[in-house]
């Protein structure tokens, strides 16, 4: 998609340059922070998905199960990585001594680019490419499946629940899901 909204630039960027694949030597500060954030965030949620397996508490082959869960989990993960993307874009980067790269905070730098003397490489999107951009993605829901989201939102107003605030509501929120 980023590569179509770059269509018509005439920079270097434009187009397919717009994105590129390069090798994790030269991406050593994202390496570092998945690992950062795998310990301290992902790795708790993989845990409990795997014990909820193993225990035989969630299915992997249902489709209701898989729905259920995203349904109970995923706003809970999301507010986890809002509050990591919110650390990360806020945190001060160092000069790197090996690297050419600014140093900073990254929401600043991405907002004020001409402060560590970068180039503002925001550029204006056709009201055409807008419009495939959207007739390409799918209206995102919760679990997935618009109805089931629907069916669990009537059947969580009816008995009086609310959508969680802890994984611990999350799990009991699950199981009466399951029994929807």
């Amino acid at each position: 998609m980023q590569c179509i909204f770059r269509e018509g630039d005439d920079r270097e960027i434009s187009g397919r340059r717009g994105f590129q694949y390069i090798s994790s030597q030269l991406n050593q500060r994202i390496e570092s922070w998945w690992s950062s954030f795998r310990r301290r965030s992902s790795q708790w949620w993989i845990e409990l998905f795997k014990d909820l397996v193993q225990s035989g508490q969630y299915e992997v082959s249902s489709q209701k199960a898989l729905r259920c869960m995203r349904y109970c989990f995923l706003p809970l993960i999301q507010r986890d990585l809002d509050a990591v993307a919110e650390q990360w874009n806020n945190h001060h980067m160092s000069m790197s001594r090996h690297v050419n790269c600014p140093n900073g905070r990254p929401n600043v730098l991405y907002c004020v680019p001409s402060i560590s003397g970068s180039t503002d490489c925001l550029q204006d999107v056709g009201n055409d490419a807008i419009e495939f951009g959207f007739s390409h993605t799918i209206e995102p829901t919760i679990s997935g499946d618009e109805e089931f989201d629907r069916s669990a939102d009537e059947y969580c107003s009816k008995i009086g629940l609310t959508l969680p605030e802890t994984w611990q509501q999350a799990l009991q929120l699950y199981y009466f899901l399951l029994d929807m």
